[in-house]
């Protein structure tokens, strides 16, 4: 735990340094297995949560990892970190799309980005963006359309930016 929130600092602090590559490569890890908040001591398992008729041994598994949990106020802002993951993946993402099309070679350097960026292509219907990530892939959309000023606009409505003390 300690080991996976330390990538994490050291991701946003990379991303902060402009040395988005690092940052990418170091969330990458976590991101691939799905469960950030749990290899992040910051949510219990899923199916652990919402499952009614648990036998004992889920009990004290569940026991368990609320007690790993770190405390409330060391949580690490999802929001921030998921900004952090899918804007320094974005740039190496779409420079790949590009260059995949044009040689029929598929280039993959973020599966994660990659794979949300195939099934917001899949969809037949695109409503604007709720969240973060939704945000992050129309900007990526725009970007691959050559239209950088709605990229621009649409990365800069991000939350994230409130975090860090010189965004400009």
């Amino acid at each position: 735990i300690l080991y996976n929130r330390t990538l994490a600092r050291l991701a946003i602090a990379a991303f902060t340094h402009e040395d988005w590559m690092t940052s990418m490569m170091l969330l990458q890890r976590l991101y691939i297995t799905g469960k950030i908040k749990e290899l992040l001591a910051q949510g219990v398992k899923s199916d652990l949560r919402w499952k009614h008729n648990k036998t004992p041994d889920e009990v004290a598994q569940e026991q368990q990892e609320k007690q790993r949990m770190v405390p409330q106020h060391t949580f690490i802002d999802n929001d921030l970190l998921e900004s952090v993951h899918y804007v320094s993946s974005l740039f190496f993402e779409m420079k790949a799309i590009l260059q995949s099309e044009a040689s029929d070679e598929t280039r993959v350097q973020n599966r994660s980005f990659r794979r949300q960026w195939e099934y917001r292509q899949k969809r037949e219907f695109l409503a604007p963006p709720e969240n973060t990530r939704d945000t992050i892939l129309e900007a990526g959309a725009k970007m691959l359309k050559g239209n950088w000023k709605a990229c621009l606009e649409h990365l800069r409505s991000l939350k994230c930016w409130e975090h860090f003390e010189y965004a400009d």
